[in-house]
């Protein structure tokens, strides 16, 4: 026992806390990867198996106009997981394809986890606050269980291609943020515009520009447009192609419930965006640019970026465009009509408890974002837009940006550490590492069990019945957190 403490001390002194705790983090992701990895596999197919033939085809896909549109800009980790094997001389078999996607998504989690910890410098964090923020950002389904359970996707490339693009934001290397971008196109439809908007408008330390919050003036028009659309779509559309439309919901629209969900998209649209659209920000942000050569410049060389993947996508993809804008655009109109606050449900179930918390400091967390300037302000915006539709992979490049802004809000808060374990707890039950989601032989009506055991993690496909099982399960959830929220604030320094 002497021997052990005395053992102790040495490492205590050779190592900081901060930095047993970073080590500490790694270990734990690669014990709980490896479990996934070993645990449970979901078999090929739907995207999967169209990712996997671009890894055997290789370029040959492009010059032979092969892929449509859509899927044109996802195939980076295809391209790149198939050269590798080609390089290493391995065959081009979907069970090699999947273990190298297994090894591409776990190296990019570590990756992530590396800039993070670097984007920290900046911010000065308690080693409480960090790992708060680690809790939420890997402790829950999206990470610990999807990213090695489903692996042949481009979602976890995309969260590591996410987190680089906000560090070379903070240290203003803009030609590798432009590298980064352009990879991106082609691994996620969204960090093209993610990426973008951190060039054009690059990060100040000193941001002097103040928002005014008390103007409800554009949150009331946004609730007003999204009504519009809404009536647009149902009454003026022709009924075959509303059909169309809602067939997009695979679990279709709980009319019983439409008299509740409609004022609950409102009330979000409201809530979310009335910290963040001001039209005195905006005119004050345009005076300020329109003045700055250099901003016109990088506007220049952004659209220049979206002109070359326009190009290379019209040029080696087929002419089938796989999901148009207009399309996802109707989609995300009326996905929030499915069910009551569905979109909430199913991204606090993908992304943990966390959610609820970020729900909680809102009003933190946006003003946090306004502080670091109009890229962040206008990133906000981009994932509320975004959140409204319940496939919450969507959000997994822009998440990490909010998790940030609640990290740096409770970085003043006296935790105590009976709640950081509740907090911790709650967010490794929520991850469902432990939840062996396939069955051999598993078929049927996806919105029956037991094809739930899949389908219930995904909004879109999530049944009415497991929609009010897992909205009471969050609820109750909620009430420790809610106190969790109330007691650190008065202990806040």
């Amino acid at each position: 026992m002497n021997i052990f403490s005395q053992q102790l001390k040495l490492v205590n002194k050779a190592f900081s806390a901060k930095q047993l705790a970073e080590f500490m983090m790694f270990v734990v992701l690669f014990i709980f990867l490896l479990f996934g990895f070993l645990f449970e596999r979901k078999p090929g197919g739907g995207d999967s198996g169209i990712f996997i033939k671009i890894a055997q085809g290789g370029f040959n896909m492009f010059f032979n106009n092969e892929i449509n549109q859509y899927r044109f800009t996802r195939t980076f980790p295809s391209l790149l997981i198939g050269t590798a094997l080609r390089v290493f001389h391995f065959s081009l078999t979907p069970e090699n394809i999947r273990n190298a996607f297994n090894l591409l998504n776990a190296v990019a989690i570590f990756i992530a986890l590396h800039f993070w910890l670097t984007i920290f410098d900046f911010f000065k964090f308690r080693l409480t606050t960090i790992v708060i923020w680690f809790t939420g950002m890997f402790v829950n389904f999206a990470i610990l269980k999807f990213s090695m359970f489903n692996p042949i996707l481009t979602d976890t490339t995309a969260f590591m291609i996410g987190t680089i693009l906000i560090y070379y934001f903070f240290i203003n290397s803009k030609i590798k943020l432009l590298i980064f971008t352009f990879i991106g196109a082609f691994t996620f439809p969204p960090l093209i515009v993610q990426g973008l908007l951190l060039y054009i408008f690059p990060y100040e330390r000193n941001n002097t520009i103040e928002f005014n919050e008390k103007k409800l003036v554009l949150p009331i028009l946004s609730v007003t447009i999204y009504l519009l659309g809404i009536c647009i779509v149902f009454f003026f559309l022709p009924e075959g192609l509303l059909q169309k439309i809602i067939n997009r919901i695979p679990a279709g629209i709980n009319y019983s419930l439409l008299i509740l969900s409609i004022p609950a998209i409102c009330y979000y649209i409201l809530k979310t965006s009335g910290n963040l659209l001001s039209l005195d920000y905006y005119k004050a942000i345009f005076i300020k640019y329109i003045v700055i050569g250099s901003f016109w410049l990088r506007t220049m060389v952004a659209l220049s970026i979206i002109v070359l993947v326009k190009v290379l996508t019209f040029k080696f993809a087929s002419q089938e465009i796989g999901v148009n804008p207009y399309g996802f655009l109707t989609t995300v109109l009326i996905s929030p009509l499915q069910n009551p606050f569905l979109f909430l449900l199913s991204h606090i179930l993908y992304y943990g408890p966390v959610v609820i918390l970020i729900i909680f400091f809102w009003n933190q967390v946006s003003r946090f974002c306004n502080s670091i300037g109009i890229a962040f302000n206008l990133l906000l915006l981009f994932c509320i837009f975004l959140s409204f539709q319940s496939e919450s992979r969507m959000l997994i490049t822009l998440l990490p940006m909010i998790i940030l802004a609640f990290t740096h809000h409770i970085n003043t808060f006296k935790i105590k550490q009976q709640h950081l374990i509740i907090f911790i707890l709650l967010s490794f039950i929520f991850s469902r590492f432990w939840f062996k989601i396939w069955e051999t032989g598993m078929q049927g009506n996806y919105l029956e069990f037991p094809m739930q055991r899949y389908f219930m993690n995904q909004g879109p496909w999530m049944s009415n019945t497991m929609y009010y099982v897992q909205l009471a399960i969050i609820l109750l959830c909620a009430i420790p957190l809610y106190l969790f929220v109330k007691r650190s604030r008065l202990n806040s320094e």
